[in-house]
């Protein structure tokens, strides 16, 4: 199993956000829409294995903060990160 580098301890919340997307979706559903239970369904089922269906979204989400480049920690708190790594996921 892949791991990730100690230095991105610091993106560990942008990591989870663009995983979710990676494995569900960027649109999440309302939370009392019909939708949210097949939506969180698909990253339960991703995790419930053991191998690929976990590390390559992981891996992927990695590679998109790294091709950022140098990321300083004011422009770490802007929601204009966020946007530029959901950028790069297509």
């Amino acid at each position: 199993m892949a791991e990730i580098e100690r230095n991105m301890q610091r993106f560990k919340w942008h990591i989870l956000v663009l995983v979710r997307t990676i494995i569900a979706g960027k649109d999440i559903p309302h939370l009392n829409s019909r939708k949210i239970e097949p939506y969180c369904q698909s990253i339960i089922d991703s995790f419930s294995h053991y191998g690929d269906s976990v590390t390559v979204p992981f891996s992927r989400a990695v590679d998109i903060i790294v091709s950022l480049g140098e990321i300083t920690n004011d422009r770490l708190k802007r929601q204009a990160v966020l946007q530029e790594m959901y950028s790069r996921m297509s």
